[in-house]
């Protein structure tokens, strides 16, 4: 199933990115994203909550990296987020208030109408000399990108995500722009996208859909019970070795 939205707000904020970031002189890199003709769904085949008309608050999405991945493995070693939920990059603004850290599902940014179910459209400059645009960036050109989406509007109240990638969305440093900065383009729209439920082994039907199980981090009072456990435990074999002794 495919959901089609008309790209020309995507392409007016592109260009409209764009031309901001050739009036700066920092060190620079543009990264558009969208979902193209495509749209992204839960673990039951359900259309992503795109959230109400304000940007920000539909469904989890992601714009990041891992931080061993090569064309070879997309999605090797520790997932960092460039933009949504957890990103350390809590500035910027789309032109409607929106954050980089409040990326989500319907948005489309620059205050254009909101988008709907299962789509997104984003065109982010990183930026050195904008507070809270530069950080946790990749530090190697060989490391794809990737778009990672949950099917709650947070990540605590989500029980299912994916991520998708390609081989061809790879980072690119910073620079002055001269006269636009690095851009990279990411689509789903773009053949050849690979999946990380994919990856994992399963089905090829789950490209679009959020299927991997989100694991909870331990809390901490969970984290104070084994520590103490574990210290309980180290005391008895070590009185019982001194008994034994």
């Amino acid at each position: 199933m495919k959901h089609t939205h008309s790209p020309l707000a995507f392409r007016v904020l592109a260009l409209l990115g764009m031309a901001q970031a050739a009036a700066h002189g920092a060190a620079q890199v543009q990264v558009n994203f969208d979902s193209g003709s495509q749209a992204l769904f839960n673990q039951p085949g359900f259309l992503l909550h795109p959230g109400s008309a304000a940007d920000g608050d539909g469904t989890v999405l992601q714009l990041g990296y891992y931080d061993a991945a090569t064309v070879g493995n997309n999605f090797a070693g520790v997932w960092h987020p460039l933009t949504g939920a957890g990103s350390l990059n809590v500035g910027g603004d789309t032109g409607s208030g929106l954050t980089f850290n409040t990326t989500s599902i319907g948005d489309i940014g620059g205050g254009a109408a909101p988008g709907g179910s299962g789509i997104f459209a984003f065109s982010l400059v990183f930026n050195a000399t904008v507070a809270g645009t530069f950080n946790d960036l990749p530090g190697a050109t060989t490391i794809p990108l990737a778009i990672r989406f949950y099917d709650g509007a947070s990540i605590g109240a989500s029980s299912y995500f994916n991520v998708v990638s390609h081989d061809t969305w790879l980072w690119k440093l910073p620079a002055t722009p001269s006269p636009l900065p690095p851009t990279v383009n990411l689509s789903l729209s773009d053949a050849g996208l690979e999946w990380q439920s994919i990856a994992a082994g399963q089905s090829p039907a789950t490209a679009f859909r959020t299927s991997l199980p989100v694991i909870p981090e331990p809390g901490s009072a969970l984290l104070v019970i084994c520590g103490s456990m574990a210290l309980a435990g180290s005391r008895r074999r070590r009185a019982s070795m001194m008994r034994d002794g």
